[in-house]
């Protein structure tokens, strides 16, 4: 009986010292599993990696300066309707040339270019298989996934530079007073005209094409200028539905900016393809 006993005992001890063994191993290999994540295995996903939810967008801004929208209700653009618009090309890229409204309205545009963000973000292998071979492709991935951040880094520090540059460039037209004697208002739409019809060989794709005018529409020069390409979206906008001499181009009216521009956000969502980056 005795010996049964110190069988059993024996027997029991070696299961339970199994037991202990196969717990020590999976906790190590959860152990690495878990050290593997926080090294970077899985690192902070840039925005661009997402697929573009409109396409590229070419923004021609006017702003009228002229002496006549005080009485138009015209209002005058800020900053922060700026910061809208960029926002707006950014994700996906484009372009924004701003110009003013005045005597002499055929002056060169101040403009913003934001290329299209990196794409071709790697994708992080399948971590089931020969162990060896995972171990290869995490580290190929590993370094892909280190270059690929870097070009993100990078584009964002250029592109922040140009804002700032460009918002810079036209802080002081944003302040300056509309006291315009004249409205030239044609000479102004034939820059962007030309600005919008650039050749856009240099886009993976055709942008859309926006004509945004703050103004009455007053025009007292009568500067000659070329037809709109039909892919130009017109919209005008002052506080008094004046027109004035924009009728023949038919533009898409709007009281006040923010309501111009969240319609003009919402359109491009809703007419553009999404992109994979």
């Amino acid at each position: 009986m005795t010996n049964m006993n110190s069988k059993l005992t024996g027997s029991t001890a070696l299961t339970l010292l199994l037991l202990i063994s196969l717990a020590m191993v999976g906790c190590k290999q959860s152990g690495t599993h878990d050290a593997e994540q926080v090294r970077g295995d899985k690192p902070i996903t840039p925005s661009t990696s997402q697929p573009c939810q409109q396409s590229i967008v070419k923004i021609a801004l006017l702003q009228d300066k002229s002496g006549s929208t005080g009485q138009t209700r015209t209002p005058q653009i800020s900053m922060e309707h700026i910061d809208l618009l960029v926002n707006l090309i950014r994700p996906c890229g484009g372009e924004i040339g701003f110009g003013l409204i005045n005597e002499q309205s055929n002056s060169s545009l101040h403009r913003l270019r934001i290329e299209v963000p990196p794409s071709g973000a790697p994708k992080e292998p399948d971590k089931n298989g020969n162990p060896f071979q995972v171990q290869r492709e995490m580290a190929e991935y590993r370094k892909a996934k280190v270059k690929f951040d870097e070009s993100v880094q990078a584009f964002e520090s250029e592109t922040d530079r140009r804002i700032a540059t460009f918002k810079s460039q036209i802080s002081s037209l944003l302040d300056a007073p509309a006291t315009a004697p004249r409205s030239d208002f044609f000479g102004g739409i034939q820059r962007a005209n030309l600005f919008l019809s650039e050749n856009s060989a240099a886009w993976p794709s055709p942008p859309h094409q926006i004509l945004l005018i703050v103004g009455d529409g007053l025009d007292n020069v009568h500067s000659k200028h070329e037809a709109l390409q039909k892919a130009t979206r017109l919209i005008l906008i002052n506080g008094s539905a004046s027109v004035g001499s924009l009728t023949s181009l038919s533009p898409t009216r709007f009281e006040n900016i923010e309501s111009a521009i969240q319609f003009l956000i919402a359109s491009e969502r809703q007419t553009s393809v999404p992109r994979s980056l």
